[in-house]
């Protein structure tokens, strides 16, 4: 009486990798949400830096509008970072639309 099972090495090592298994899932998750959020500000921040520069709100801009919004926005102290790009960003981006 008073006797168990006694768990086996493959029960200890089967019982160690689910739980491993279920912790890494946890913080996968974690890591995603936060992820997501930052990438959610990135985009809010890029909304609205598209709000500013596409002036008539028809949801495109026009190179007039380009032109004049970048314009002002420098005038006034505006930095591409405020809109969450980059100087690295802002490259890439001017390499992949400038066809000349």
């Amino acid at each position: 009486a008073g006797e168990g099972v006694r768990p086996t090495a493959v029960t200890c090592a089967v019982l160690v990798d689910v739980c491993h298994k279920s912790a890494r899932a946890r913080v996968e998750r974690r890591a995603r949400r936060v992820q997501e959020a930052s990438a959610g500000g990135k985009i809010k921040r890029l909304r609205a830096l598209f709000a500013r520069l596409d002036r008539n709100g028809d949801g495109s801009v026009s190179v007039d509008e380009l032109q004049g919004s970048f314009s002002s926005m420098v005038a006034s102290g505006f930095t591409f970072r405020e809109g969450g790009l980059s100087d690295a960003d802002l490259v890439r981006l001017m390499k992949q639309v400038d066809h000349n």
